[in-house]
This record gives C-alpha cells, structure tokens and sequence, in this order.
C-alpha cells in the first residue's frame, strides 16, 4: 500500500526535477546566445591580459591618463626608468647618436619573458657601434599612437634623442590603450575571469557598473583622455615635438603576415596604401612601409611567433634592417620633418574615415565597404562601387550609411529609382531623423511623378535639419514646379545666404524670383552665378529672358547669344532672340532665329506665332497666314495666333475668313481686348455686316475708354459712326 501511495510522489518529484533542468538548460542556452550576439556585434570593448591589480604585475597605474599605465620600473627586464631595456644613462654622452623606438606589444614584446633576441631594438643596436649610437627600447604592451607619443614626452625625451621611430600596428587607431583588463580595486579571481573572457559578463559589467566595472576602471578613465582621433592628434603632437626639440621623427608601418603573403591593414579601399602613409605625410612626417622588406612562401611562420603580428628573432632582423637603411636615408636630408605632402580632398578624406572605422573594437566590415564603395563611385566605376554597396547591404540590410550611399549613387547615375527608393525607406526604417534620407526619398518621388510625396519629404528634411543646403535647395525648386514661386524664393534666398559660392543655387534663386514677376531682382542672382560659372548656358538663358521682361533687350540678345554658343539645338533659345530682335528692330534678323527654330523642330506653336508677327509687320501676310495657322493646329486656343491670323487675313482682304479667328480671339481673352473687338468690328463691316460691326465697335470702344486709351478710343468711335451710317472705312487701318 505505502508503495502505491509513494508513486505519485516520485511522480511529482520527478516533474519538478525535469523542470529545474529544463529551466537550467534554457538559461544556459540563453547565455550561450547572449554570448554569442554580444560578439557578433562587437559591442564589448577588447581586453587584454594586463592586470594592473596586483602587486606581483609588471605593470602598474599611472597618473597620466592618456597612458593610463605604465611598466614598473626596476621589475626584471625593465630598467629604472621603466623601459623594456638595460640601463641608460639620462644624460647624452658627446658624440653619440641617440635612437628611441615607440611602439606597443611589437616593440616591447609580447611578454616579459620575451627574450631580447625577439626585440626589434636589440637587433637595431647591434647594427651600429654602441660608442656612437644608443637604441632606446620605449614601447609598451597596449599603447595607442598617443599614448605612444605621450610617453616619448613625459619620459623619452629627457635622454635627448636625435631620432624617434613609431612602429606603427593597424590596431593603434583604437582611441584607447586596448589592453587594460583590470583595475585596481581587489576582485574575485572568477570576477575577473569572467571580466576577461566573456564578451556578455564585460557589457553587463561596463552597463551596470557591478564590481565597479566602467567606474574607476582605467578603460574608460584612458578612453576619456584619448578622446578621438588618437592617432592624428598623436601624428600632430610628435610633429610639434620633433621641430621643437630638433630630432628626426619616422613612421614605420608594422605589417599583417599572413600564411600565403604579407599585407599592409588598414588601407585605403581599392589601393594597397595604409591610410596612415597619408595621414603622416600630410604632417610631414616620413614613412617606412616594412612589408616590402620581407618574403617567404610562409610569412607567418618564417617572421612571427605564430599569431600573424608578434615578430619572431627573423623578422626583428628584417625591421631593424630596413629601419636602419631608412634612417641612414633620411640622415641626408636636412629638415627633421618633410614638407607636408599636399593630397586631393578625396585622398584625405578617405585615410581619415579609414581611421575612423579602423577605431571601432572591432573593424567594421559593413562601414569599410560602404568607404570603398565611394571612393571606386569617385574614380567614375559605378558598377564596382555597386558591388561594394550591395556587398555591405547583404551583411547588414538595414546599414545607415551603406542605404544612403547606394540611394546617391542611383540618383546621381540615374538608375533603377525603385532601388533607390528602397534605400532611402530602409535608412529612414534605421534612422527616421536622417534628413539626408527625407531628401533622397524626396528626390526619387519627383523623378517618379509623385510631386505632392516629395514636397512633404523636402519639408520633413528642412525641419529635421534647417541647415541642410541640398534639401532646402530641393525644397525651393519643388515649391517652384508646384507653382507656388514666392514660397521657393523664401527658402532660396536662405540657401544663397550660406551659400553664395554655388552658381546653380544663385540661378535657382533667380528662377523663383523670374516665376514670382520679380524679374529686375532676378537678374543679380543670375549674374553672381555667371560670375562662379562663365559657361552656365542656362544661367545665360534666364538672364536674358529677366532682361527681356525688363525691356533691356539690347542685354538680353547679348545672353542669349552666349546661351546659343553652348546649346546651338535648343529651339526656345531662338524663339527668345528672335522676340528680343524684334524688338529693337532687327526683324530681318528675327526672321532669320525663328526659321532656325523651326528648323529644329517644326511643331513649335510659339516659332509659327511669331514667324508670323515678323512676316505680317513688313507686309508678307499669306505667308504669315500659313504660320498662323501652323500656330493654330498646334495649339487651338492660342490668342495671340487667332488674333493674328483674322489680322492678316482682314489685310489680304478675307474679311469673311477673318471673322471666326478674331471672335474665337475675343471670347478666349473674355472680351476684355480692344484691339481684338476693333479688329472684328472691321472684319463684319468689310463682310457687309455692318450692325455686327457696329455691335462689335460699341464694345471696343468701351473697352478702350475703360483702359485709359484715349487715342485709340477716338479712332474707333470714328469708326463706330461710319458702321452706324453704313459706310466702309478703310477696312485694313483698323
């Protein structure tokens, strides 16, 4: 019986027991994920296995933070001034040549117990006669490139050197002295094992402060002081330093060996050059690129200790070779830097955002393609800076950068505006503040026919970000093409303000000034642009059509002349310098611009108007009549061709012809023309009818007295009596 009443309790305890492993294996494997995302994200900093901690370490915490810690001083094999190095007298003996050597675990070796054999300084000395020439050893485990100058600063320099070399690794554009693990508040030995080896356990740590991690930690008490940029302040700083205390700087460029070659990190995308050689030569510090003193089939193991970067007894032989030949090189010139090498804007720029992702922990694929993606866009091969772009995008869809990038590139090549648009939608999916996303979306939604879309995204933009010179300027020519001229010239006006130096934003400033019937104050905005841009045939082209306006027609041939030279096919030029000819009185050479427009192209409703004008006014009206109607076919309800036309007509005497043209005239201009009315007056009565001529004439008059024509509304009360008394005036001087 007790047997039966204890199953449902080993039941239950079994149940409990599968749950409690249940829940167990679920946070490990939670862990274990945790853990894994942590890493593939590189959201925890890098750690080293330096301990600062312990008495026993040969390393210890400094006041200077840019250092953050430095080699105890008088541990075996560092000498009293804490370097990796037997003893120095400070004070230079005469005669001698003194050599520091900077640099981080390459210099100083990767342990302590690193025998001298392995230390680049060691061999460099033995190749010069130590009477003469002193090789200091001052590189430490961890420095960045500031770090590395601050010590040649606070501690170097007091021995006097004549030269310094910085062996330069591809990691010391990390802005912090990467490899501080440890602080010196005491710790539980699995605390800082955690610390060290989990990825997930350091960001809680660092998050949350637990252990009082990310608190007094010299991590982030080092990366504070560093701040950005450490390598170019660092590259700066020995500048200054090397024209102040006269001796001869050198950059020498540690490489990556790898199984099957050796390869210089941390180049400019698409090139073999490390962005550091620019990065030193626009300082005018010299470089040394070792990699080219070094071969083998297995460079790995012929030159390092096995991990690709740490030099093995031969490869500290090359380096000390090669530094030593560059120094002698370099011995010959006299100045301690070089003249500053003078690099194109793109050079620069791309060594600079080199460095800028080479400071992330972990070197960020996605943002190194996005960077070679422009700079292959730059040199004009769009199809490799699309296979750079796409490549970023496949490793991380929803990139910021890599979206924008891509999106730029469709515009500006005119490709597929769909991808394009779903560049600019996943960038504003990441980032919905980005006003350079609003504005490419905006962009692409003109170009597709969708106005109203992109005037809101133009709007979204200036508002996420006022001082965006591309979304304002896009803005103000959208407000233009929606007909809304004198909202554009408001935000135009802004960006000419901060941008003067553009001729196209001065023309579109212009533009919306011309379109708002302000063109006397267009015309300084188009003649600033012609100033930045002689050969601007459109910027030629609106300042002749603002003058014209203004009645300066003399000007205005003059421009679109120089329009002319640059678009000889465009037929609305000629139409333009035609009109302008005409009215200084060159109509001969009017005749001849319209022809040439219709020419180009034959189905110009505005050429066969004003061909026509030029022909009639010195008497050529059947010839005009076929322009007219040429006009007319193209575009049915042109008023200023159905006036024409029943003109020329009423002269070649068609009266009758006439009077459907000049009625068409009047009611499309809603009987507020006089001459129009007058001239359809004139046809009825050279048609007989003259109580419709008389009809016709009581408006024009009307019409012409309301107008303030006093002349004119003489003439055609004149002609009124005559049609009441039925006689026929002269029917072509209307």
């Amino acid at each position: 019986m007790e047997s039966q009443a204890n199953k449902p309790r080993r039941r239950r305890l079994r149940q409990v027991a599968f749950k409690m492993v249940a829940l167990l294996l679920s946070v490990a494997v939670a862990i274990v994920a945790g853990e894994a995302i942590v890493r593939i994200v590189g959201s925890a900093p890098p750690v080293g296995g330096i301990d600062v901690s312990s008495s026993a370490s040969p390393y210890r915490l400094c006041d200077n933070p840019i250092l953050g810690y430095e080699l105890v001083p008088n541990r075996a094999g560092v000498n009293s001034a804490g370097q990796r190095d037997v003893e120095h007298a400070v004070e230079k003996p005469a005669g001698v040549r003194r050599i520091v050597i900077l640099g981080d675990s390459v210099v100083e070796g990767i342990t302590l117990e690193t025998k001298w054999e392995n230390l680049i300084a060691w061999h460099l000395q033995k190749r010069y006669d130590k009477s003469k020439t002193e090789v200091l050893n001052f590189g430490v485990r961890g420095y960045c490139t500031l770090a590395e100058v601050e010590l040649l600063e606070s501690k170097a320099l007091q021995f006097k050197p004549d030269v310094v070399v910085l062996v330069f690794v591809d990691n010391d554009f990390r802005n912090f002295n990467a490899d501080i693990a440890l602080a010196a508040r005491q710790r539980p030995a699995v605390v800082n094992w955690l610390f060290c080896n989990s990825d997930l356990f350091r960001v809680l740590c660092l998050k949350t402060g637990i252990y009082h991690y990310g608190q007094d930690d010299p991590t982030q008490w080092n990366k504070t002081a560093i701040s950005d940029d450490n390598v170019q302040r660092g590259l700066e700083k020995l500048k200054d330093l090397a024209q102040t205390h006269h001796f001869q700087p050198l950059i020498a460029i540690w490489p990556t060996f790898l199984d099957d070659r050796i390869i210089d990190r941390a180049c400019i995308p698409g090139t073999s050059t490390p962005a550091i050689e620019i990065l030193a030569a626009e300082k005018g510090i010299p470089t040394l690129r070792l990699s080219g003193f070094y071969s083998d089939r297995n460079p790995r193991k012929a030159f390092t200790n096995g991990d690709t970067l740490h030099p093995n007894e031969t490869g500290c032989m090359r380096a000390a070779d090669a530094i030593s030949v560059r120094i002698q090189e370099l011995a010959s010139q006299s100045p301690q830097t070089q003249p500053a090498t003078q690099y194109a804007a793109s050079q620069l720029n791309a060594a600079q955002a080199v460095a800028k992702a080479a400071s992330a922990p972990q070197w960020d694929h996605v943002a190194a393609m996005t960077l070679a993606g422009e700079i292959w866009q730059n040199r004009g091969d769009v199809a490799a800076a699309m296979a750079q772009y796409e490549s970023a995008l496949q490793i991380r869809p929803d990139d910021l950068l890599a979206n924008l990038s891509l999106g730029r590139m469709l515009l500006q090549t005119r490709g597929n505006l769909r991808t394009a648009r779903e560049c600019f939608e996943r960038a504003l999916r990441t980032d919905p503040t980005s006003a350079d996303a609003c504005n490419g979306l905006g962009v692409v939604l003109s170009r597709m026919g969708r106005p109203d879309e992109a005037l809101e995204q133009f709007h979204r933009a200036v508002r996420l970000k006022p001082e965006l010179i591309e979304a304002r300027n896009n803005l103000g020519m959208a407000l233009m093409a929606a007909g809304r001229p004198g909202e554009a010239v408001e935000h135009l006006r802004a960006v000419f303000q901060v941008a003067d130096d553009s001729a196209e934003i001065a023309a579109n400033l212009g533009m919306a000034l011309a379109a708002a019937g302000r063109c006397d104050e267009a015309i300084a905005p188009f003649r600033r642009a012609l100033t930045l841009q002689a050969d601007y045939p459109q910027a030629h082209l609106a300042l002749g059509n603002a003058l014209a306006a203004g009645g300066k027609n003399a000007e205005a041939i003059e421009q679109y002349q120089r329009a002319l030279k640059a678009w000889p096919q465009v037929p609305d030029i000629h139409v333009n310098l035609g009109a302008a000819l005409m009215a200084t009185g060159r109509t001969g050479d009017a005749i001849e611009q319209y022809r040439q427009a219709l020419k180009i192209d034959g189905e110009l409703p505005e050429a066969h108007n004003n061909l026509a004008v030029a022909l009639a006014s010195i008497d050529k009206n059947s010839e005009a009549v076929e322009h007219y109607r040429q006009a007319l076919r193209l575009r049915p309800d042109y008023v200023q061709a159905q006036y024409g036309l029943g003109l020329a007509l009423n002269k070649t005497a068609q009266y009758r012809s006439a009077i459907e043209p000049l009625q068409r005239a009047c009611e499309l201009s809603g009987w507020k023309v006089a001459e129009c009315a007058d001239a359809l007056a004139a046809a009825h009565a050279g048609a007989g009818d003259f109580a419709l001529a008389a009809e016709a004439a009581h408006k024009a008059l009307a019409l012409a007295k309301d107008a303030g024509k006093t002349d004119l509304a003489r003439q055609i009360a004149a002609r009124l009596d005559s049609y009441r008394a039925a006689q026929m005036p002269v029917p072509n001087k209307p």
